[in-house]
Formats: structure tokens, C-alpha cells, sequence
């Protein structure tokens, strides 16, 4: 028995973007599986879009439909990888020429091994079952590192040249596909990876499981022929007649308003690169022979939605533990905005770190003035000041080593009348602080 469970935290899917074969799909596994229709569609349309990269693009640049794509979900209940795994069998059958499918990263080099050098197009797609191993593969030291995904996103040919060993890759047509949990996504990462560009070469979907199943069921075999079998005659025809779409003028003029409306912000980053490779596996799935204004009206609404899951899904980079929860705190305590010490304890994953590393960042942070607290019965609430009513204080440098922290919201003062009995004073910080300070801290 289905049974719905929770609430989505999430920016709602634009479920319009699923069509034609990822439809029928999406649509027969998810009545027997948990796994989100969104993490279904984008697993489908990454091993389809890697199969007929070679011979189907728009009229412009970087548009043909390859992705790095990734599903996100908040813990193992969201069966994360079990949509890659449901899409990955299904293109093993279908058997797409020439398409190859990589289990796992054992590492850059290795990879760039794998791509080899072809005459002919290649298309291959790197499938993980968890996206924290690539993040960590390519942030050793004197590995090939990030560099090498990033040239073959945009192109098919990479060299690399090393003292005792070359690496060459020639007509290699890559995709990715992998799953994270949040907690994971958010912290795997490192400022190599943001310092390059790596997240905006990642096609992101983020959900939370919306029903329970009991007993995850076969799916209909006679359905799942005919899937097989459709998807084996779509990509048949279209490498015997490649395609190379253009666009409608309403649909051209539907794009240009929404190009105009683009933001500054780094979650806007290659939005258009991901506009076009949507646009011409969307033409694919939908049987048309242009780019129609329903087209680019169902990749729009997506691609409002991937600037949403963007912001939401921000890796934190930091260098150290205490920089890394600080940067936590400012992404689940706004500015302006006031929360239970519980509460954002459990949203910062604060045990992974450690109630140490917490109380640390908070004290920095009442320090630098981000953060205030006040007691309201047995509770703790901290409030995220806003940058324009952070207050001044007239009193003399000084600095919290550190904040008292206890299993419960309670403050337990040896001495309510000092402020020693809050702040733990270490060998180099100043204990000059007057009263208006302490009364706020108090």
C-alpha cells in the first residue's frame, strides 16, 4: 500500500518537461518504486541523451544533450540510486551502438584510459552510485583532477601530458550520472571544485520520497518490452539520420525574453549551456523536427527550477571544521531570521562535527556580530542579524573563545551574575566588555 509520507522541502518538479518515452518510464516504475519521478526523468534522459550525443545538436554551440547529472535526496529513503540503476539496465538492453557504461571512478587518469582514443564517436557515461567518490578522486594532490571533466563537457578531445606518461583522448561523447545525499553534496566538495567552475556543469535534481512501498514490485514485462523497444527504435533512427535542430521564431523569441531575465549570481552559470541540451533531447522525446515554443517553455520552467535547486543545494567550502559550520549556520539561519538552538543543531548536522565545532562557530559569530541569542524559557533562540541592523557596540576588543553547550536547550550558569559563567575566557582573549554587551549576550 502506498503511503505518502512526507512533505517535499524542495522546489516543486515541473513534471510538464517529462515526455514521450522517459514518460512511459517514468511512468511504469514509479507506481512500484519510492524512487522520486524527477530523479526517474533525469536518469532516463542522461543514458538516452548520452546514446545520440554523436548525432543530435541544435544550430549552436555546446548543445548536444549530454549531462553530468545528479540526484539528491535528503537520506537512503529516497532510493537515490536505484532510478540511476533502473535506467542504467534498461539502456544495457536497449544496447545503444557504441554506448558504454563506466561502473564507478577509480580515478581521473584511469578514466581518461577508459575514453582512449576512438575514430569514431563514443559515447560513454561515467555511473555512480555515490558522487562524494568522484568529488574526493579528483582532489588528490597531483591527480589530473577536475581538469579533464571539465575540457570533455564542452568538447570530445583531451591531452594531458605527464612526466612518465601521456594521456590522449580522441571523439569521447561523456555523461555522468550519480546520486548524493544532501549532507554529502554540501560538504564533499573542495574549493578546487568551486574554484574551476565544477557545479555549473552539473545538471542537479533534489527531492524527498513522497510515498512509501511496501514491496517494490517487477515491473510489467509486456511494458517494459515495449519501452525497450521504442527507446531501441528512437535511437536507431536517429543515428541513421542525425539531427540538427533549429528554432521557431515564437520559440526563439520565447528564449531571448527568458536569456534577458538571466541573474549575476554563480547558480546562473551555464544555465544556457543546459537550455540548448535540454531543447534538443526535449525535440527527440516530443517527435518534432524544430524547436517549438512548447519546447522551450517546458525547459524554461525547468531551468527556473535548477536555479532554485542551486541555491538551495550550495556546496559549503571551507578550510577548516569550524569555517564549515559557520558557513552551515548561514545557510540555514538567514538573515533576519530566528530558530531554536535544537533546530539548528539538527539542520547543520551538528554530530558529524561535533557539539564543540558548533558552539565555536556560534561564538564567532557572536563575535562578529552575525548572531544574537536570547533565553525564552528553557530554550535557546539565535537570530540572524541583518547586515544593515547589525548594532555597535562601544566597548574594547574582545573575543569568545568559546560557547557553553549542554545536551538541551538549557543555559546552566555557575554564576547568572557574571558573564565569565558564559564565555569560556582563553590565555589570549580580552575580558573587557561592557555592560550593554553583556547584557545582549546575556
Amino acid at each position: 500500500m502506498n503511503k505518502t509520507a512526507i512533505e517535499t522541502s524542495f522546489p516543486v518538479f515541473p513534471s510538464r518537461i517529462i515526455e514521450g518515452p522517459a514518460r512511459k518510464f517514468v511512468d511504469l516504475f514509479s507506481p512500484i518504486r519510492e524512487t522520486p519521478s524527477a530523479f526517474l526523468w533525469l536518469s532516463f534522459v542522461t543514458y538516452l541523451g548520452n546514446a545520440i550525443s554523436p548525432y543530435v545538436r541544435l544550430d549552436s554551440a555546446s548543445s548536444e544533450p549530454r549531462f553530468y547529472g545528479v540526484v539528491i535526496g535528503k537520506s537512503g529513503r529516497t532510493r537515490k540510486s536505484a532510478g540511476n540503476n533502473l535506467a542504467r539496465d534498461l539502456f544495457r538492453k536497449v544496447g545503444a551502438k557504441d554506448q558504454r557504461i563506466v561502473e564507478g571512478f577509480g580515478s581521473a587518469e584511469g578514466t581518461l584510459v577508459m575514453l582512449g582514443e576512438n575514430i569514431l564517436p563514443k559515447p560513454a557515461i561515467i555511473h555512480l552510485d555515490e558522487m562524494n567518490i568522484l568529488a574526493s578522486k579528483t582532489d588528490i594532490s597531483g591527480s589530473v583532477g577536475v581538469a579533464a571533466l571539465h575540457q570533455l563537457f564542452e568538447n570530445h578531445d583531451y591531452d594531458h601530458q605527464l612526466a612518465h606518461s601521456n594521456y590522449t583522448v580522441r571523439n569521447a561523447y561523456l555523461s555522468v550520472i550519480g546520486a548524493s545525499t544532501l549532507e554529502d553534496f554540501t560538504k564533499a566538495w573542495s574549493s578546487k571544485h568551486k574554484d574551476t567552475g565544477f557545479f555549473s556543469r552539473l545538471l542537479l535534481v533534489a527531492a524527498d520520497t513522497d510515498k512509501r512501498i511496501h514491496r517494490p514490485l517487477d515491473p510489467d514485462s509486456g511494458k517494459l518490452t515495449e519501452i525497450i523497444d521504442e527507446v531501441k527504435a528512437l535511437v536507431s533512427s536517429v543515428i541513421t539520420q542525425p539531427k540538427v535542430f533549429t528554432m521557431d521564431p515564437d520559440a526563439d523569441e520565447t528564449w531571448k525574453k527568458f536569456y534577458d531575465s538571466f541573474g549575476d549570481g554563480a547558480e546562473w552559470n551555464r544555465i544556457d549551456t543546459y537550455g540548448f541540451r535540454l531543447m534538443a533531447i526535449q525535440a527527440v522525446l516530443r517527435g518534432e523536427n524544430s524547436i517549438t515554443k512548447g519546447n522551450v517553455q517546458q525547459v524554461v520552467d525547468f531551468l527556473h527550477y535548477e536555479v532554485a535547486i542551486r541555491e538551495i543545494v550550495n556546496p559549503v567550502i571551507a578550510e577548516n571544521p569550524v569555517a564549515q559550520m559557520e558557513e552551515l549556520i548561514r545557510i540555514h539561519l538567514p538573515e533576519g531570521m530566528t530558530m531554536r538552538k535544537r533546530e539548528l543543531q539538527r539542520k547543520t548536522n551538528y554530530q558529524r562535527l561535533g557539539i564543540e565545532i558548533f558552539d565555536r562557530a556560534i561564538g564567532n559569530m557572536v563575535k562578529n556580530e552575525e548572531i544574537t541569542f536570547a533565553k525564552e524559557g528553557k530554550s535557546i533562540l539565535y537570530s540572524r542579524t541583518k547586515l544593515e541592523d547589525a548594532p555597535e557596540f562601544d566597548f574594547d576588543e574582545m573575543v569568545i573563545c568559546d560557547v557553553i553547550g549542554s545536551e538541551d536547550d538549557n543555559l546552566m550558569f555557575e554564576n547568572p551574575n557574571e558573564i565569565e559563567a558564559f564565555i569560556d575566557y582563553g590565555d589570549d582573549c580580552l575580558q573587557s566588555l561592557d555592560q550593554s554587551a553583556a547584557d545582549m549576550i546575556m
